[in-house]
C-alpha cells in the first residue's frame, strides 16, 4: 500500500503539471474568443438603439420645426394690426349688429 502511494503522489503531480502547461494556451485562446464575441454582442445591442435614437430625434426636430413656423405665423398676424384677432373677433360677436336690432 505505501509502494502504491508512493507512486501515486509523483504520477498525479506530473498529470496535473502536464494538464496545466497543455491546456494553459487553450484556456486563453478561449477567454479570447469569448471576450470578443461579448464585445460583438455588446455593439450589435447598441447598433439598434442609436438607430432608434436618430429617427426620435429627428422626429423631434420636425416636430420643433413645425411649432416654431406656427408661432411665427400666429406673432405675425398678431403683430400685422389685423383687425380679425381673436380678442376683436369675440368684441364683434358680444356686440349687437345693426341688422340684428331691425328684426
Amino acid at each position: 500500500m505505501e509502494e502504491l502511494l508512493a507512486l501515486m503522489i509523483p504520477i498525479t503531480l506530473i498529470v496535473v503539471v502536464g494538464a496545466v502547461l497543455l491546456l494553459r494556451p487553450l484556456t486563453t485562446r478561449l477567454g479570447t474568443l469569448l471576450e470578443a464575441i461579448a464585445l460583438e454582442k455588446k455593439r450589435a445591442l447598441d447598433a439598434p438603439d442609436s438607430a432608434r435614437l436618430r429617427e426620435t430625434i429627428a422626429a423631434l426636430e420636425h416636430r420643433i420645426a413645425l411649432l416654431e413656423e406656427r408661432q411665427n405665423f400666429t406673432e405675425s398676424l398678431l403683430t400685422s394690426g389685423n383687425p380679425r384677432t381673436p380678442a376683436t373677433l369675440a368684441k364683434q360677436q358680444s356686440e349687437p349688429v345693426e341688422r340684428d336690432l331691425v328684426r
